[in-house]
């Protein structure tokens, strides 16, 4: 096998071998060029998938996580209206309990106003009682003058009926002479009163 004669060392040399082999050798660079343009575009392309791998992934991740966050903020605004229904009725329950306390100060401070005036009617008895056994002690001493009988006096229960019914006035009352007479006259035993309608012989 004869070997391809050296190139000549003139670039313009019009050899066919010359030529021919200056042809391969750009032909050469040329498919080498291309293949080193294949071989980058090639790693290019691979990078590039990997990329988009990556970012596959992670836009799957990404939506699996805005899925969860839609669950979660379902989730919260489902907890939220919950939440609102619940201090709603704590609210409700607040104004009555409210109004509830607004009518116990106000029955306490009714009730507080109606013991005043119940000591004050007390009160007010108790002085009407004081000068009501006055007057009655008052009404024996003038009766009795100044012989007093502490026995015949009245006891607080009959002073509370004198209190309780209202006295007549003496002058108001009307007199009965024949009454009074009846009352004056003096009585007779049966026994003499028939003595003194027959006779001491009408027996």
């Amino acid at each position: 096998m004869s070997r391809s004669p050296l190139p000549c060392r003139d670039a313009n040399c019009r050899h066919g071998d010359c030529s021919l082999s200056r042809q391969n050798k750009q032909l050469e660079q040329r498919v080498g060029d291309e293949l080193l343009r294949a071989n980058r575009a090639e790693s290019k392309r691979e990078l590039l998938k990997t990329d988009f791998t990556h970012l596959e992934s992670a836009m799957k991740a990404r939506d699996k996580e805005n899925s969860g966050l839609k669950e979660r903020i379902a989730s919260l605004e489902a907890s939220l209206k919950e939440t609102s229904a619940a201090l709603e009725v704590e609210k409700t329950a607040a104004n009555e309990i409210r109004g509830t306390l607004r009518m116990v100060n106000f029955n306490k401070e009714h009730q507080l106003v109606m013991a005043q005036q119940a000591l004050a009617l007390v009160n007010k008895i108790q002085l009407d009682k004081a000068e009501t056994l006055s007057e009655i002690i008052q009404d024996y001493l003038r009766r009795l003058g100044t012989d007093i009988n502490l026995q015949a006096l009245p006891d607080e229960k009959q002073a509370s009926n004198a209190l309780r019914t209202p006295k007549r006035p003496r002058s108001a009352e009307p007199v009965d002479e024949s009454a009074r007479k009846q009352s004056t006259k003096p009585r007779i035993p049966p026994q003499r009163e028939k003595v003194a309608e027959g006779g001491p012989n009408g027996a």
